[in-house]
């Protein structure tokens, strides 16, 4: 009697730790809406959504409809925004991988976009007669701006890399360069006497030490945004004599966050 009662309450206890695993989807949203502080940041980046499908007589005997209404059920899952952050956690920990084909990751865990790494490095160089057409066809559109009354200003900041090669994967920091489109780009636009803001300054930490891209991210962070604004103003004031309103800004660099995202 007494083992008959000990296996019937290992049986409700199993069952009911497998009912609720089962229905984590319905009483998860209803947990978030007692407690505010439980809800998870809707899923942010570069996904295509997926619409409700429509049931249809040629749809169903395809099986589209079957796949495509799997598919969405499981973006709307409330949970899938949890297992998804947990798998790209799990793997970046366990494995070193991103699941992200357009990202590789480089030296001490920062993040670089495979395309700007290609650019930085002259591997997708377009060469000096493409650009020269590129440059001219800015200049032309500056001087028609001009003629209407209007300032022009050609803005090409330089890639993540050019501040920190040493945290690039070593395939590309070790790649010798010779010539880039950005360079070239460049050389040619103040050749041709077209407005440029020169941005070299961000081809070097803050202060020496201060990087202004942020470890996973591309771009700018807080302080290297902060810094283009300033450079801009102060440009567009000298070359187009504009009064722009001043901008005030200090930086206290301890542990902040912001800083490195």
């Amino acid at each position: 009697m007494h083992h008959t009662r000990h296996r019937v309450l290992k049986t409700m206890l199993l069952g009911g730790l497998l009912g609720g695993f089962l229905l984590l989807p319905h009483y998860v949203p209803l947990l978030e809406q007692v407690f505010p502080q439980m809800q998870r940041p809707v899923l942010s980046g570069a996904f295509e959504r997926i619409e409700h499908p429509t049931l249809l007589p040629g749809t169903f005997l395809s099986k589209a409809y079957p796949r495509k209404k799997e598919a969405w059920l499981k973006q709307e899952s409330p949970l899938t925004p949890l297992f998804v952050r947990a798998k790209n956690e799990l793997d970046f920990r366990l494995f070193h991988h991103l699941n992200n084909h357009r990202f590789v990751l480089g030296r001490d865990s920062f993040f670089f976009s495979k395309k700007y790494l290609e650019s930085a490095t002259g591997k997708n160089y377009l060469g000096r007669q493409r650009l020269l057409q590129g440059a001219r066809a800015l200049k032309s559109f500056c001087e028609r701006l001009k003629g209407m009354g209007i300032p022009c200003l050609v803005v090409n900041p330089p890639s993540k890399f050019r501040q920190m090669p040493d945290k690039a994967p070593a395939h590309y920091a070790d790649f010798p360069v010779d010539s880039t489109n950005w360079n070239t780009l460049n050389f040619l636009l103040d050749s041709l006497g077209v407005p440029r803001l020169p941005l070299d300054f961000l081809l070097r930490p803050y202060r020496g030490e201060i990087a202004t891209y942020p470890q996973m991210g591309l771009h700018w962070n807080y302080l290297g945004l902060t810094l283009m604004a300033d450079s801009l103003r102060h440009f567009l004031e000298r070359r187009f004599g504009l009064c722009l309103p001043a901008l005030s800004w200090e930086i206290e660099w301890k542990t902040h966050i912001e800083l490195r995202n």
